[in-house]
């Protein structure tokens, strides 16, 4: 007897063994420092970066100069390992699907500016607010409104295969937000900077 083309291919896939997928995460920076945070989140094929923050501290435990940003291009900038090495967002490779942010502090925000301008950007609409005041009065990075998505906290958002949830955490910091994200029936909670629940 001879199987159809279909009954074959239905063979043949039913034979392979599938690896359960699973949340990965690669923190770039903000695990040994305070300030600078940028981690990136995997599940299945979809990509998420949280926070593009400025570090606080340079290589030598110095105050960052960021002045030693000022006319220098992504590569020059992922040459002298200032951006972290992300790709897709500063260094070349496929782009993440889409770009959180936790609160509007620099420290979080400061490298958005040198991302793949097409990313979307999800924060809440007060974070999108200081970034704009911020951006206005004190030469701060600014929120594109066609790249921004708002969080609303409590309200759960589709992001390929992620599903991410805001919650405001702190009012000392207008709309400092925590990410509930869950994928691959994991759950994980960036708490950005996070003082008390």
């Amino acid at each position: 007897m001879v199987d159809t083309p279909l009954e074959s291919l239905a063979a043949s896939q039913a034979r392979v063994t599938r690896q359960p997928s699973v949340m990965q995460l690669t923190i770039y920076r903000g695990s040994r420092e305070i300030g600078g945070n940028c981690v990136e989140i995997r599940a299945g094929s979809s990509r998420i970066v949280v926070d593009v923050g400025i570090p606080l501290f340079d290589a030598d435990g110095g105050p960052f100069n960021a002045k030693v940003l000022e006319g220098k291009s992504t590569e020059e900038l992922l040459e002298r390992k200032i951006l972290p090495g992300v790709p897709g967002l500063f260094a070349p490779g496929p782009a993440p699907d889409a770009i959180l942010l936790s609160h509007a502090h620099l420290d979080h925000t400061g490298f958005l500016t040198y991302a793949h301008p097409e990313i979307p950007v999800y924060a809440t609409k007060g974070t999108s607010k200081m970034m704009h005041a911020g951006g206005v009065f004190a030469r701060g990075v600014e929120l594109p409104r066609e790249r921004f998505r708002e969080l609303m906290p409590g309200q759960e958002v589709v992001i390929g295969d992620f599903r991410v949830t805001a919650f405001s955490v702190d009012p000392a910091s207008f709309k400092r937000t925590a990410l509930l994200i869950e994928a691959d029936g994991k759950a994980l909670l960036y708490s950005g900077d996070l003082r008390t629940l």
